[in-house]
């Protein structure tokens, strides 16, 4: 019995699974169907970060590691899985159908708030404006809310000061439309700032509201 193919996949890269498809009517002669299997592309990190794809069937193991390798596997074999290099041009070219379907990745966004309150910074009312718009464009979009405050105040209050702030920007969302089911908020209080800092610090940037829409 054939061992399945089996993939270990780093951040990102294209897999292809490659069905047998046969055609034609029962008295006209075919050619063989191509063997069952899966073709491996990795593709380069948006951030430039090193990554890997190994690649395992059951004659061997062969390991991707730069920018658009690619692997063929196919059920059978009695060879490790083939590696050639192809380009940019021929992976748009091949599978840019695909891509152009793919789901729109994650976009962040940070809002930022006056000191002690839940009131938007006037610049953050402009961002607020982007969150909603790529929001409102993706169709079935969620929302991630989650509120932070510095270090100046007491620990319990600003607590709760980072939840008033994620619901605050729930609210917004909500009253222009946005389904609420759709949207997930919480609060991390002083406990995550974005620019460390000693206890009792007034930082501006530390005020904020981190935004994910996916």
């Amino acid at each position: 019995m054939t061992r399945p193919l089996t993939l270990v996949c780093g951040r990102l890269c294209l897999i292809l699974l490659l069905a047998a498809v046969a055609g034609g009517c029962a008295t006209r002669q075919v050619p063989p169907p191509p063997k069952r299997g899966v073709k491996v592309i990795l593709l380069p990190q948006a951030d430039g970060s090193p990554s890997a794809v190994v690649v395992t069937s059951n004659a061997g193991v062969r390991t991707l590691s730069t920018p658009y390798q690619a692997a063929d596997a196919r059920v059978g074999d009695k060879q490790a899985p083939t590696v050639t290099q192809t380009s940019p041009r021929e992976v748009s070219r091949q599978y840019g159908t695909l891509f152009a379907q793919a789901p729109a990745k994650p976009a962040k966004y940070t809002l930022y708030f006056r000191s002690g309150s839940a009131e938007l910074t006037a610049e953050s009312r402009v961002t607020l404006f982007d969150v909603m718009l790529d929001a409102f464009n993706r169709g079935g979009a969620e929302i991630q809310l989650v509120g932070h405050t510095d270090s100046a105040g007491i620990e319990r209050l600003n607590d709760r000061l980072a939840e008033r702030r994620a619901r605050t920007i729930e609210t917004m969302l909500v009253e222009r439309g946005f389904t609420i089911t759709r949207i997930r908020s919480a609060g991390k209080g002083e406990h995550d700032p974005a620019v460390p800092t000693r206890n009792g610090v007034d930082e501006p940037r530390n005020r904020r509201v981190e935004v994910l829409v996916k």
